[in-house]
Order: C-alpha cells, then sequence, then structure tokens
C-alpha cells in the first residue's frame, strides 16, 4: 500500500505505475507475425535457385522455353556452387572444440565417443530501418522486423531444409539454434531509437532436499552451502530440435516449432547454428557431405510478439 513502510511503499507505486504503462506500451495488445528468413539470399548473398515458368506440366515444350530453362539451369549450377562454398567453410572437424557447444548446448553423444563433425553458422540479426535481418542493406526478397516495436520476442522457432526430400540424408535431421550473443532491443519510449542490451544466462536453479532437524541443531550447517544440490552458477543448456524437409514447397503444418527460445529478444548480436553429422547419417562426415549437396537453403522461421511502446 502506498505510504506505508518498508518495501511496501514502492512496491505499491511500481505496481500502479506498470497498470498504467501497460496498456500505453502495447504489452496487452502485442502484434503477433510469422516470418521466415533464407540464410542462403538473405544471410550470405547467394543467389536462390531459379525457377522457370513452364507451364502446368512443368515440361519445356517450345524454343523459348528450353532457351529459358537452359539459362535457369545454367545460373543454378554458379549460384549452387557458391552456396556449397559456404556451407563447406562453415564445417567444423570436431564440435567439442567449439566453445559455445560445450557450453550452451547438451551433448547428443558423449565426448568419449570420439570426434563429432558438424557445421557451425555464426551470425547476427538486427531490427533496424533500411536494413534486413542479418544487417545488410534491405533489398528484395528480404524480410526484416518493425524498428517501431521497442520490443519484439520469440514465441517459437523453426528450421527447415530446402529442396530436401530425406532421401540422402534422414528424415530427422536435428540441430541447435542458440542465441549466445546478447539481447538487444530499444527503449519503450522517446524519439530517439537507443537500445539497451542484456547478456542473458538461463540459470539452472538448484532443487532443495529435505531439511531435518538435526540440520537446524548442528552449529556447521550453513544454509547457503548444505541446503541445496548442485551450483548456482549452472546454466540450462540448449537440447537439438528436428529440422524438417520442405521438398520444395513449404507447408508450415511440417515444421516443428521450438519453444526453447520463447520470450528472447529476435534481435541478438550473435547466433549459433548447429548441425551435428551424426544427426544426419551414421557416417557423420558422409551426412554432411550429403547436406551440402542437397539442400539448396537453410531458412529460419520465427513466430514473435512484439510491442509498440510509447
Amino acid at each position: 500500500m502506498v505510504g506505508t513502510r518498508g518495501l511496501a511503499d514502492p512496491l505499491a507505486r511500481l505496481s500502479a505505475n506498470w497498470e498504467v504503462l501497460k496498456p500505453r506500451f502495447g504489452v496487452i495488445a502485442p502484434q503477433i507475425a510469422d516470418t521466415r528468413f533464407s540464410l542462403r539470399e538473405e544471410l550470405f548473398r547467394v543467389r536462390g535457385r531459379i525457377r522457370p515458368d513452364l507451364g502446368p506440366d512443368g515440361v519445356a515444350s517450345t524454343p523459348e522455353e528450353l532457351e529459358e530453362l537452359a539459362r535457369a539451369e545454367k545460373a543454378n549450377a554458379s549460384s549452387d556452387a557458391r552456396w556449397r562454398e559456404v556451407l563447406t567453410r562453415a564445417r567444423v572437424p570436431n564440435l567439442w572444440d567449439v566453445p559455445e557447444f560445450r557450453r550452451y548446448c547438451r551433448p547428443f553423444a558423449s565426448e568419449q565417443l570420439g570426434r563429432q563433425p558438424g557445421i557451425v553458422v555464426r551470425f547476427n540479426t538486427t531490427i533496424t530501418f533500411g536494413l534486413n535481418f542479418f544487417g545488410w542493406p534491405l533489398a528484395g526478397g528480404d524480410s526484416a522486423y518493425d524498428p517501431t516495436q521497442f520490443s519484439t520476442k520469440i514465441a517459437r522457432a523453426g528450421v527447415w531444409f530446402s529442396d530436401s526430400d530425406g532421401a540422402q540424408i534422414s528424415q530427422t535431421p536435428r540441430l541447435y539454434l542458440v542465441p549466445v550473443g546478447m539481447d538487444v532491443q530499444r527503449a519503450p519510449s522517446g524519439d530517439t531509437l537507443e537500445t539497451r542490451e542484456w547478456r542473458i544466462l538461463d540459470q539452472a536453479i538448484p532443487a532443495p532436499f529435505p531439511i531435518g532437524a538435526s540440520d537446524l541443531v548442528d552449529p556447521k550447517w550453513i544454509p547457503m552451502m548444505n541446503s541445496v544440490a548442485g551450483s548456482f552458477v549452472d546454466i540450462r543448456r540448449y537440447g537439438s530440435f528436428p529440422a524438417r524437409h520442405d521438398s520444395g514447397a513449404y507447408s508450415e503444418q511440417d515444421l516443428t516449432n521450438d519453444t526453447r527460445l520463447t520470450g528472447r529478444s529476435a534481435w541478438n548480436t550473435e547466433w549459433l547454428l548447429i548441425i551435428p553429422g551424426g544427426t544426419l547419417l551414421a557416417d557423420p562426415n558422409e551426412g554432411l557431405r550429403a547436406l551440402i549437396e542437397s539442400v539448396s537453403d537453410i531458412k529460419l522461421y520465427f513466430q514473435t510478439y512484439s510491442y509498440s511502446g510509447d
């Protein structure tokens, strides 16, 4: 209650202010958006595959269509080669040598089983006027979030492999999508568009165990040290989730949505997309080779909720 002693007064004032600010900042009416992003085109700026218009049957039957098909195949061969180079450069011989994997990811196999090759894609995201989601000048085909919304948070996330039918690699390839940088959002009021950054660690709160009467009378018993099992500095690690194959045609019902990122900002200074080769095929190196040769794009999907601010 306002005017009382102790913490009651400031807490009551905070509560009363928040009841007014909550609708002003748009917290009770968030803007929901489903957005997809192409790593090939929007992050690495490699031109996507050209799909010539060959009519309803999809077969080139006229000289003009044959010429258009030949041009498309030539252009696709060049851009596909560049895309494969991007993925090849992202290969790492052993994920255990990646510090972020060791710290933030729940392992899929014991380190005693040996080296685990994979693909590690590092990127940053931004919500800035004139730039796409990955910080490049906004261009045709790009996607971007609205900078007039002071906060854009993730509700669900997903990943899918374009033009993959699951014949060359597993039907259930698994990967990690982990924010390892700082969450960024803008100030909720004013015209300066100043940003605020947080380095967020999802702390693993240790579970307490029963305390008996003998503990309470023991002069050596210290609550901080003896009343919980575990450490206060441990963090909750991220598990992998399945990517989906779209076979060239995206269908939202085939997309697996992961909620582990719920509440994190879509704007983060560094993300890691980690694809272990062992989740693609029993031979991890062969699995990575098959992925690089068969997948035409890797796409991210975010369902977000945004607040407009004042």
